[in-house]
């Protein structure tokens, strides 16, 4: 998910990979989530079990605009 201009509530996933951008994410019976996450607030997580967090990791030209029209902010260049 490019960008999420407002929060993701997710339910039951399992044994999945999540690329996003959001304002808030929820996170509910879940098991084995792997996050690239981008978030303007701490996620909610209840009734989880093994879930990794990274650094969400979109690369397209269109990201910092599609960032900005979401009011998530740009996203910094990682640095090398």
């Amino acid at each position: 998910v490019a960008a999420v201009s407002s929060s993701a509530m997710m339910h039951h996933c399992s044994r999945c990979v999540f690329t996003l951008a959001v304002k808030q994410l929820r996170l509910h019976d879940s098991d084995a989530v792997a996050l690239h996450l981008h978030s303007l607030s701490g996620p909610i997580i209840e009734h989880c079990q093994h879930v990794a967090f990274a650094p969400n990791d979109l690369h397209w030209p269109e990201v910092p605009e599609l960032l900005q029209q979401a009011s998530l902010g740009v996203k910094a260049e990682a640095s090398a």
